[in-house]
């Protein structure tokens, strides 16, 4: 279940992720594969405008989304 308000969490979330999927080994990277339909919804998140930054935050999880669903399956043929 996704919570609308927490678009910096989703953020540093998807970064640990990534970060996590790159330093580990290929058990992680298979379960992390298995899982990674929880990151799906991410990829097309809007959520509220921020009065002061607009859209930006809600850009910055679709693409976080993006660039870590890529850092799962980019070692697949190893």
């Amino acid at each position: 279940m996704l919570i609308p308000h927490l678009c910096s969490n989703y953020v540093q979330a998807l970064r640990l992720i990534k970060y996590a999927v790159g330093k580990s080994g290929v058990e992680f990277r298979r379960e992390m594969q298995r899982h990674s339909a929880a990151v799906c919804p991410l990829f097309h998140y809007k959520g509220h405008p921020d009065p002061l930054k607009g859209d930006a935050l809600n850009k910055a999880v679709r693409d976080t989304a993006h660039e870590t669903i890529a850092a799962i399956f980019a070692g697949e043929n190893d």
